[in-house]
């Protein structure tokens, strides 16, 4: 029998964010996670994730993905929300 994986990131309440990498849009799903935690996926590619306190401050980033787009994904999630 194989247990799946728990993770704290809650699928069912995804959303999308159309993100311009350089003339390139896409597509990312944000995957909402406890205590001010967002996971990012590019067609199920894990991007990184973000943290943010309560004033959605980016306080942590394990991406590699330039200002310019840490920029459009930290308003994207703030104005979700």
């Amino acid at each position: 029998m194989t247990m799946l994986k728990k993770t704290n990131f809650s699928s069912q309440q995804q959303f999308h964010l159309l993100i311009d990498f350089n003339n390139d849009e896409r597509c990312i799903t944000v995957l909402p996670g406890r205590n001010g935690q967002f996971r990012l996926l590019d067609q199920g590619t894990v991007l990184g994730d973000l943290g943010f306190d309560q004033n959605f401050d980016c306080i942590s980033d394990t991406s590699d993905l330039g200002a310019a787009i840490h920029n459009q994904l930290g308003s994207g999630i703030k104005n979700h929300y």
